[in-house]
């Protein structure tokens, strides 16, 4: 299948998020590809990315990874299932 388009990737010089990024991210920087709740304060790696993908809903982005045929994981602290 395709690269992702990078006119999807959000590139950040400082790390930190700008106030309009979305629920959920998911971290591109070195094809981490991991699923994070943005800002979680369970979770470190949730507060920074320098390229990541944003997405409303964890459905919307799994459902954009499957487009391009990539597999991508949740954060075991962000989105620890009960």
């Amino acid at each position: 299948m395709a690269p992702i388009p990078k006119q999807f990737i959000k590139k950040v010089r400082s790390g930190k998020f700008p106030k309009e990024t979305k629920k959920y991210f998911v971290n591109m920087t070195s094809d981490s590809k991991k699923l994070h709740i943005t800002n979680c304060e369970k979770c470190n790696s949730s507060n920074s990315a320098f390229q990541y993908i944003d997405f409303d809903t964890i459905d919307k982005a799994f459902d954009f990874f499957k487009e391009y045929d990539k597999d991508i994981s949740r954060c075991e602290h962000c989105l620890k299932k009960d």
